[in-house]
């Protein structure tokens, strides 16, 4: 038994940039499973996924959190990307009996608890609340889902979140690349830890050929790594350069540190030639995040058939 913990000793934010979506009726879990990356068939009810709906082209259209209710399914998704993904779900479901709606009425948070059996619900009025570990790192916390938290102290901006976020190496769409730009693998989706979310691993789903491609003939030449500069680094998109060559480009950033797509290829050769690597007008140093299984040089050798550079 963990022993108790004052709320005071934990940090809570409130995701603003956040949004719900309900998915309601007969067969929801299997008409998302052949939608998503993520498997919903094997969600269980304490567990949360991350994944994404991607285009037939294999690139990420929307990422998401997911997780279970006792009707049917919600979806954890950016507020500024809701709408756009409630008109492609209501699309795709046609006639079958599922309701879609956005959930006004729920409330995201996130606190750097990093096991969420810790958290005394009735002390901290979560009572209502459904509460899961994220599922892409345990250092991320916990995901908080319900009403407002009046025994709380609650931070409403997510500066806090996102820079642990990016220390960790972990991106998201809208914050580091723009929506049908990138691959699963390209963002590290293939390298989370959380259950029921692995690329690759379930049947088919809307462009899960691509995927499928990718992970089996290694042809995954960029990646989203850590960055970091001695000043406030530049804003997302600005090109990384070294040895003259455009090397990848700046996702977002906080305290110094940042993330950037960089081909993996060009990186190392800067490395092996001590050649500076500039973003903006400022040297940058580049490292891979200390959870993935690959390595800078990895499919150096090879041409990705998915690619156009």
């Amino acid at each position: 038994m963990n022993p108790p913990i004052d709320a005071a000793a934990i940090k809570w934010t409130k995701l603003n940039e956040r949004s719900l979506i309900s998915l309601e009726g007969e067969g929801v879990r299997e008409f998302l499973q052949r939608l998503i990356t993520c498997d919903c068939k094997a969600l269980k009810q304490d567990e949360m996924a991350y994944g994404a709906l991607l285009t037939p082209q294999g690139k990420i259209s929307f990422d998401f959190f997911v997780f279970t209710t006792l009707q049917g399914v919600m979806i954890d998704v950016a507020q500024n990307e809701r709408d756009a993904l409630l008109k492609k779900l209501s699309l795709y479901r046609l006639r079958s009996p599922i309701i879609i709606e956005a959930k006004e009425d729920i409330l995201v948070f996130a606190c750097d608890a990093q096991d969420y059996s810790i958290l005394d619900k009735e002390a901290f009025g979560l009572k209502a609340h459904r509460v899961f570990q994220d599922p892409r790192h345990k250092a991320m916390g916990c995901r908080i889902y319900g009403k407002m938290l009046p025994k709380i102290t609650i931070d409403t901006q997510p500066y806090l979140y996102h820079q642990q976020r990016i220390q960790l190496g972990l991106s998201e769409l809208g914050q580091d690349y723009e929506s049908s730009q990138v691959y699963p693998h390209e963002v590290l989706m293939d390298q989370y830890e959380g259950a029921s979310n692995i690329v690759g691993h379930k049947g088919c789903y809307v462009g899960q050929e691509v995927v499928s491609r990718m992970k089996h003939r290694a042809t995954v030449r960029k990646r989203m790594i850590k960055i970091a500069a001695e000043s406030e680094l530049p804003p997302l998109g600005t090109d990384i350069i070294a040895g003259e060559k455009k090397i990848g480009q700046m996702g977002s950033h906080a305290n110094h540190k940042g993330l950037g797509l960089i081909r993996l290829d060009r990186l190392n050769t800067a490395l092996q030639n001590e050649s500076p690597i500039i973003c903006g007008e400022m040297n940058i140093s580049a490292e891979l995040p200390d959870w993935v299984n690959f390595t800078l040089n990895e499919n150096n050798e090879h041409e990705s058939e998915a690619e156009n550079e």
